[in-house]
């Protein structure tokens, strides 16, 4: 039996400010770009209003593209939040894991890659997360939709 999961950031808040932010810049920046209408007293030049209206696009296309994968069998635990890192975890270094409920937002500030003084979590949507603490004493909580076919699959491995 093996698990693979693959989630992304859906909340229609996140969405909705991300893309008002666009919005906003990308008028702001065409006034004076296209229209020549300046930009208060004292104008950015327009390279640097280029670089402005980048950054907010460049961080809603990080969402737009980043997602979490997890994959689960009967040998491995694989968690890759892509573009940024991948974790392999050997059932053999692991000292507990089990299916939990919490809070992203009251127990780790939030959704994304986070650290509190439990450890780290991978969190991209929802409440239930796999948590597990290794043999070196580290703990993880990785973000799960289907908590039922894992909860099916830590019954067949020995941890």
């Amino acid at each position: 039996m093996q698990i693979i999961e693959i989630q992304r950031f859906r909340n229609p808040w996140l969405w909705s400010f991300l893309i008002l932010v666009n919005l906003v810049f990308l008028f702001f920046g065409l006034r004076q770009f296209i229209w020549n209408i300046p930009l208060g007293n004292n104008p950015a030049p327009n390279w640097l209003l280029l670089i402005i209206i980048a950054l907010p696009l460049s961080i809603l296309l990080l969402f737009a593209f980043s997602s979490l994968r997890t994959s689960f069998n009967k040998e491995l635990l694989e968690m890759r939040f892509f573009p940024f890192l991948t974790k392999r975890f050997q059932y053999n270094n692991i000292q507990e894991i089990e299916v939990i409920t919490y809070s992203p937002f009251f127990d780790y500030g939030g959704w994304g890659i986070k650290w509190n003084m439990d450890g780290w979590a991978y969190i991209v949507s929802g409440n239930k997360g796999l948590s597990l603490k290794t043999k070196d004493g580290k703990k993880y909580l990785i973000g799960i939709q289907d908590p039922e076919k894992y909860q099916e699959l830590l019954k067949l491995i020995q941890v």
